[in-house]
């Protein structure tokens, strides 16, 4: 399945998501377009949210961490 058919479904059955199409630079910079398209999707949000993260998928997060995050904010 080609990644815009996944995004199209998930944006159509869930209003709370939109997507942003972003064109890539062809230079290689190692991390750049994560962190590029992070920004562009932080950019376009409102004022409605506590805690914004950016994770990378090899962490371990502590069990309580929002909860402990939360005390804070």
């Amino acid at each position: 399945m080609q990644p815009e058919t996944i995004i199209n479904r998930f944006t159509a059955e869930n209003e709370w998501l939109d997507s942003i199409e972003i064109k890539s630079s062809p230079a290689h910079v190692p991390g750049s377009k994560v962190i590029n398209a992070f920004y562009k999707g932080v950019i376009t949000l409102d004022d409605h949210y506590d805690i914004i993260c950016k994770f990378d998928a090899d962490i371990i997060l502590p069990r309580q961490l929002y909860r402990t995050i939360n005390r804070y904010v």
